[in-house]
């Protein structure tokens, strides 16, 4: 009697979690998603300032 499972017993966390199928579909996106826009900002952090001759030529007007 004492080797008895309790089936009133709430599943644990993560089993609830890896069985709703939406939410890790939405997780998986998101988690991409962020990924994806964080790399962005950083490689256009990398990207080098434009020389002030090509600025000038590029502001200047075209008459």
């Amino acid at each position: 009697m004492e080797n008895e499972t309790n089936h009133d017993e709430r599943p644990p966390f993560f089993q609830i979690m890896l069985n709703d199928m939406m939410l890790l579909l939405f997780l998986g996106v998101t988690i991409f998603v962020v990924f994806y826009i964080a790399w962005g900002f950083i490689e256009l952090g990398n990207v080098p300032n434009m020389p002030d001759e090509t600025k000038a030529e590029v502001m200047s007007p075209i008459y």
